[in-house]
């Protein structure tokens, strides 16, 4: 959040690169087994590369079968 507050407006190479971060981020923790639930710009920190790492895992469940998206497609 520091880092939006500091810019005010990011670039769109810097939007872009920040939203791929976050999507990789998200992707990794599927991959796990498990949902975030609580993305939000105080939940996406930096490391010193500035790479985005998540945080604030508190509402975090499970990915069940129910959540897959093939689940839904017979119904």
């Amino acid at each position: 959040m520091t880092l939006l507050i500091q810019k005010e407006i990011f670039s769109e190479d810097m939007t872009q690169f920040y939203v791929a971060e976050t999507a990789q981020a998200i992707e990794s923790i599927h991959r796990l087994g498990f949902i975030h639930r609580d993305i939000k710009p105080d939940n996406l920190l930096l490391d010193a590369k500035g790479h985005i790492k998540l945080s604030d895992f508190g509402l975090c469940t499970g990915l069940k079968k129910a959540h897959r998206t093939e689940f839904y497609r017979d119904i």
